[in-house]
């Protein structure tokens, strides 16, 4: 219980507004790479999906960024909220690995589904 009181009295400082400036853009300019890159590309592949957020590549770029202004944010702040969007990432990129290779190896598998909503509300 008091890892969770010094995680609140943490997020309660003055950096956290910054923090999610920060991360709102590095999340949209993840979004604006993956979408001009994946731009005339009509089938589903592990990169990019169906749509931009969709495939493997989204959330690997956003964690570098992320990654990288986490660290850079650390050199003059104590760094809180993006410590926290880390693991997220991470964990959003090896769901999202498992969900189109899954769905590439079996398309129209329901089981492969299941198994991706499986490990997306696990983690």
């Amino acid at each position: 219980m008091l890892e969770i009181n010094r995680l609140w009295v943490e997020l309660s400082g003055g950096s956290v507004g910054l923090e999610l400036g920060l991360l709102l853009v590095c999340l949209l300019s993840a979004w604006a790479m993956c979408a001009a890159l994946g731009r005339g590309r009509s089938d589903a592949s592990v990169w990019f999906g169906r749509v931009v957020v969709d495939g493997l590549l989204f959330p690997l770029v956003a964690l570098a960024l992320v990654y990288t202004a986490s660290r850079g944010l650390a050199l003059t702040h104590n760094v809180v909220l993006l410590r926290l969007v880390v693991p997220v990432l991470v964990s959003l990129a090896g769901i999202r690995f498992l969900a189109r290779v899954l769905m590439l190896v079996f398309p129209q598998s329901a089981i492969a589904r299941l198994v991706e909503r499986l490990f997306s509300w696990m983690a």
